[in-house]
């Protein structure tokens, strides 16, 4: 079962929940669901529209049942109760006809996307997988790309991060060392000097 909600939704609620900004969020979606749909490919499955399920979960877990053959332990009356316990409408906090203004016009791979799987949440229960196979194309085409940049800077960070580490670790030994503590007197009379010296420079270009 491959439950479909809206990328708007679940961006703004991996955004309040995980700090995650709303455009890597959008790829994540888009990333996760074309790989569920292409995986699963050949296999019993069934796609569900998540507001179906809070609004008539009966239905869609019928849905579900006649497209992938399951058969339930427990039929839907002696569920009931316990199902209403967690699958109740109120319980979704994000809605996205609130929210659209704010995230703007979704890509064209969203939208298609979006429509594609949501399209498969209805009938038959087919998705039209030369639209997903094309999505996931183009988009694959800049998500090696970018995971390659990501991990370039990953080594980048971390070799700077060894670097500093080994930098301090040295200094404290440098500080730690006799001639640093016999030099420590000279070392304050060529800062007072530098000082003293930008000072006059100073006094003989204003005239005082």
């Amino acid at each position: 079962m491959i439950v479909l909600r809206n990328p708007v939704e679940v961006a703004a609620s991996l955004e309040q929940r995980n700090g995650i900004t709303r455009e890597r969020a959008l790829l994540l979606w888009l990333k996760y669901n074309l790989e569920a749909e292409r995986n699963t490919r050949g296999l019993p499955r069934a796609f569900v529209h998540y507001p179906d399920v809070l609004a008539d979960w009966k239905t869609a877990l019928r849905h579900v049942a006649k497209r992938t053959g399951c058969v339930w332990p427990r039929s839907y009356e002696a569920a009931e109760a316990r199902v209403a316990e967690f699958i109740r409408p109120e319980l979704k906090h994000q809605e996205a006809a609130e929210m659209q203004a704010a995230f703007g016009v979704l890509s064209p791979w969203m939208q298609r996307t979006f429509q594609a799987l949501k399209d498969g949440c209805r009938g038959s229960g087919e998705v039209d997988t030369a639209v997903l196979d094309s999505v996931w194309r183009d988009f694959s085409a800049i998500n090696v790309p970018l995971q390659e940049e990501i991990d370039r800077l990953r080594e980048i960070n971390a070799k700077q991060a060894e670097d500093i580490q080994t930098f301090r670790k040295h200094l404290e030994l440098m500080q730690g060392s006799t001639s640093w503590r016999v030099t420590s007197p000279l070392r304050r009379v060529k800062c007072v000097a530098r000082h003293l010296g930008k000072k006059e420079k100073t006094d003989m270009r204003t005239g005082t």
